[in-house]
């Protein structure tokens, strides 16, 4: 179905096919455009950094400095810069070695459904799979199947024994429905964390820098991680992720704290395009705009058995079963929007730069969609 499209090129809220056929964008590149596609702002100072050096062997280079200054000038906390990397994975397993060499402990804690990467170590924080059984992985059940009460009292039992190196955190769950605890939740594990000397990681790649409508969603629900992980929108698409710490951690040549690609200009560049941008544009208007026309078109569906959850432009619908999922995707092809659906969620990841015409537009059909794959199941039972 959508691999059949061949797409040529992007403008704003819009991929166009090599037919020429025009599409709203709802993909946005499983959430990392978040500014459109081809900002011209953007495209201008990558063309130019491809002018002067796009890799340098990780040696120091004036825009890499710029972009880390951005990265963190937003934080509340003060946090180091440590790398940029080319994926959220790559910068998990950083973090995951920063935090067993730092606490001098081998055991990872994460919680079921989230999404950390699909690298062994990073899936095995949150996914049963066949891929190797990694006896120091524990994965902590999430509030779509169990009571915060009960979740952090197991999260206590594992951390009294003190062998705990780093408990990892996805706030919003964006492949699993978007599910998400409350923020008392989220700060009880931080303090566990901090009673038993174990660092608490928050991985931002997907809320991080305005998708979730806040720079650092973590900061806003009053959490201070020991390790933040940034990603997809800091880059605009762009191929890249960030890992900061607090100062007090100590960085040591045993974590391998680089690779080739890690530290490169041409993604240093933008980067620093794209948070020049966001610090340009009002964000706040922007992602409220989103999230209040997003609430006030499709929270409705829910008298009719869908359930809508997320934030700014980071919403999932979570239909009765994966085959009314993919009816309403195909419906939404059928009328030129773009979704993605996983199992019996569709995700809805919207550019902030959006035109309320074509926001409109796209969440009419999408609602339309839900109530038309609805009634066909009625009928047919």
């Amino acid at each position: 179905m959508l691999n059949k499209l061949h797409i040529t090129r992007g403008r704003n809220d819009i991929l166009i096919a090599a037919n020429g056929q025009e599409y709203i964008d709802f993909i946005t590149g499983f959430g990392a455009v978040l500014l459109g596609h081809s900002h011209q702002p953007i495209l201008d100072r990558v063309r130019k950094q491809l002018d002067d050096v796009c890799l340098t062997g990780r040696l120091p280079a004036p825009v890499i400095e710029e972009a880390a200054k951005l990265v963190t000038a937003g934080l509340k906390e003060p946090y180091r810069f440590l790398q940029f990397y080319s994926s959220g994975n790559d910068a998990v397993e950083f973090a995951i070695r920063l935090a067993t060499t730092a606490t001098r402990r081998k055991v990872l804690v994460g919680f079921a459904r989230s999404m950390h990467g699909k690298s062994i170590a990073a899936s095995a924080l949150c996914w049963q799979n066949d891929f190797a059984d990694l006896k120091n992985v524990y994965t902590l059940p999430f509030v779509d199947t169990c009571s915060e009460s009960e979740i952090l009292e197991r999260l206590k039992r594992k951390l009294i024994s003190r062998n705990v190196a780093a408990v990892f955190l996805e706030l919003i769950q964006g492949t699993n429905g978007a599910h998400e605890a409350t923020p008392e939740f989220y700060r009880a594990v931080s303090d566990s964390c901090r009673e038993y000397g174990t660092l608490c990681v928050v991985d931002e790649v997907l809320t991080g820098f305005y998708r979730s409508g806040f720079l650092s969603y973590s900061q806003e629900i009053g959490l201070t991680p020991n390790i933040l992980i940034f990603g997809k929108a800091m880059g605009n698409g762009f191929p890249v992720s960030a890992v900061v710490c607090q100062s007090g951690i100590e960085v040591t040549d045993a974590m391998l704290l680089g690779s080739t690609f890690s530290n490169n200009p041409l993604v240093a560049s933008a980067v620093a395009a794209t948070l020049t941008e966001m610090q340009r544009l009002n964000m706040d208007r922007l992602l409220g705009n989103v999230d209040k026309t997003v609430r006030s078109e499709l929270s409705s569906l829910n008298e009719h058995g869908v359930s809508l959850r997320g934030r700014g432009a980071l919403w999932v619908l979570e239909l009765p079963d994966s085959r009314a999922a993919l009816d309403v995707q195909v419906t939404a092809l059928s009328a030129n929007i773009l979704l993605s659906a996983n199992g019996r969620f569709v995700r809805l990841f919207p550019p902030a730069t959006i035109s309320s015409a074509n926001l409109y537009k796209a969440l009419h059909i999408v609602s339309e969609a839900c109530l038309k794959s609805l009634n066909a199941r009625s009928n047919q039972r």
